[in-house]
């Protein structure tokens, strides 16, 4: 009956149940099914049916002509089935979970994730209190993420029947209301993992996971609308399994407990807790977990210095983005931590220099995984070092869904705009910013697309980077907007001072015209040397790109004149290559 009803529509469906038998797969041995599993006596004992392209109705008659079998199941698996859904009125999700878990008394693993089909399009409660009164008492892993579950959760549901559940996850439903909870009779939790991410849960986090649980391994309630503070989840003697905490996107308050971080979490892989309004100072040790591979602190307002005691060795990511930290913003474990590929630490008070990352034989002696680096919008100071062109980040090849980053932008950086980043200019794979910052005038010829302030290191003034440098080196105090009062012309005075007396100089009007005129003069022969320059630089900038796209030879370029233009170049390489240049094609990092 269980064939015919949700397996008979597609001959692509149920295909281990028909390989079974391919003459009649309603006659199957369901011992001999992949995926299924029988006691000595030939009783099924598991059903793996994740993922056959079921197509059928949960309701009550099929349930009632499968539950022989359901009856001894003690596995049952419906994952993935895109067409297994429940009846499509009001209450037919928890309708169909409460007879699935009568009719299964033994069950011990129940999953259906994903495909959301316990959604029966209504805004009823799907775990009602009759479901948790079938909930079998034999219980250990209950996972429906994404199985269209709505409405709240009845307190204490799971536990207060299946004391020794492990495992429970309701991530990416609808659920709202409270978390679960513990029993307050139940002294002790067997649960390794409960994940309820990712639905709309409010209220606080219960104390009872964090003291009641001590087989602990992950527990995950990110994007919920949780409130208050952070239970003293982990440490060594409470939680010493734990391995993943994840409460990112939520409201939560105060501080992160210290058990969460250094040697109290010695088997934490994974501390998320970005996006809250935690406070206070993170411990010197917060990078140094023995096994911590993520460290996800951002979007906080964290206070205090970036973490200076230590790094895990096999510390991947970490981010501090937009806190309120000060200080330095790369001590020396940050540098050194040897598998770091990821760091975000945008957004905050930092100052302090970029490192020189290399050793005397121009070895990467820093940041030596590093790919991806945020330190915007700081207060860093000093240059941009010429050996960070090493990093690995320019040496590899990034991804187009998480491409290599450099972002130094919006600092107090000074300097030399680093002018080797221009090679990088075309990549897909790997992005830079350095704007927002004071590097010296002039900009390099190949950074000028960038539009680039500059500050004139004589003079320490501002400017647009394609403006000339001032004739004074400096701001100029005369009356000519960048032009020295002690290089005009000395016309002497109108006020009889001169040698011959008032007649034999000039009036003060007529100076004060004459002036106005040089000043006007000036000023047009000074935007005539910006827009000329401006011009020759991006067309130089042009033709030195469309020399690079054609892998010319220095040789190859002069001889096409001084006053080739890009035009040219390109038209040259579609005499090379044929239409479009596709031979040309890739340069430096592109395919060969």
């Amino acid at each position: 009956a269980f064939f015919d009803a949700c397996c008979a529509h597609s001959t692509d469906a149920c295909k281990p149940w028909r390989q079974a038998n391919t003459s009649d797969p309603r006659s199957a041995d369901a011992c001999r099914v992949r995926g299924f599993l029988c006691d000595a006596s030939g009783a099924v004992t598991q059903m793996s049916l994740s993922f056959y392209g079921l197509e059928c109705e949960l309701s009550d008659a099929l349930i009632a002509a499968w539950a022989p079998a359901l009856a001894t199941t003690t596995r049952l698996f419906l994952g993935g089935n895109v067409g297994l859904t429940a009846p499509q009125v009001s209450g037919g999700g928890a309708g169909a979970l409460e007879a699935l878990f009568l009719a299964a008394p033994a069950m011990t693993h129940f999953h259906a994730e994903g495909k959301g089909s316990f959604g029966d399009g209504g805004a009823s409660d799907t775990i009602t209190d009759a479901v948790c009164a079938a909930v079998p008492t034999t219980l250990a892993s209950l996972k429906l993420e994404g199985a269209g579950l709505v409405g709240e959760v009845p307190r204490d549901c799971f536990f207060a029947r299946a004391a020794d559940v492990r495992s429970v996850n309701l991530a990416g439903n609808a659920l709202r209301g409270a978390v679960p909870s513990v029993p307050a009779t139940l002294a002790s939790l067997k649960l390794d993992q409960l994940v309820i991410s990712h639905n709309a849960f409010n209220g606080t986090i219960p104390d009872a996971y964090a003291t009641k649980a001590p087989h602990l391994v992950v527990f995950d309630v990110s994007e919920n609308r949780l409130e208050g503070g952070v239970p003293g989840f982990g440490g060594r003697s409470n939680q010493p399994g734990l391995f993943s905490f994840s409460a990112g996107g939520n409201a939560l308050t105060g501080a992160v407990p210290s058990t969460l971080f250094g040697e109290e979490a010695e088997h934490l892989d994974t501390l998320n807790v970005t996006d809250n309004r935690l406070t206070g100072a993170l411990p010197a040790d917060a990078l140094a977990g023995a096994r911590a591979r993520v460290v996800s602190l951002a979007l906080n307002a964290f206070t205090g210095a970036v973490p200076s005691s230590g790094a895990s060795s096999k510390l991947i990511f970490a981010s501090l983005a937009r806190n309120s930290l000060t200080g330095d913003a790369l001590p020396a474990n940050v540098q050194t931590a040897p598998s770091l590929r990821y760091l975000y630490l945008e957004g905050n008070l930092l100052t302090g220099t970029l490192p020189s990352v290399t050793n005397s034989q121009i070895d990467l002696a820093k940041f030596k995984s590093l790919s991806r680096l945020n330190l915007a919008g700081n207060a860093l100071s000093g240059s941009v070092p010429m050996d960070h062109q090493h990093l690995l980040m320019w040496k590899t090849w990034g991804s187009s869904s998480l491409p290599h980053l450099y972002d130094v932008s919006d600092n107090a950086l000074t300097g030399p705009a680093p002018e080797w980043m221009a090679r990088h200019r075309y990549r897909s794979d790997a992005s830079f910013d350095i704007a927002g910052n004071a590097f010296e005038c002039p900009i390099p010829i190949a950074l000028q697309y960038l539009d680039l302030a500059c500050v004139d290191p004589d003079a320490s003034s501002d400017g647009p980077s394609d403006l000339p440098l001032r004739p004074d080196g400096g701001n100029g105090n005369g009356t000519t907007p960048g032009f020295p009062s002690s290089e005009l012309v000395d016309l002497g005075e109108g006020d009889g001072g001169g040698s011959d007396g008032g007649d034999a100089g000039i009036s003060r009007a007529a100076r004060s015209a004459l002036a106005a005129f040089g000043g006007t003069l000036f000023l047009s022969l000074v935007v005539a040397r910006v827009v000329s320059g401006h011009l020759a630089r991006r067309r130089e900038a042009e033709r030195r790109r469309a020399m690079a796209e054609l892998e010319m030879t220095q040789a190859e370029f002069d001889a096409l004149g001084a006053w080739a233009t890009a035009e040219d170049i390109d038209w040259e390489r579609d005499r090379r290559f044929g239409d479009g240049g596709e031979g040309g094609q890739g340069g430096e990092y592109g395919p060969k």
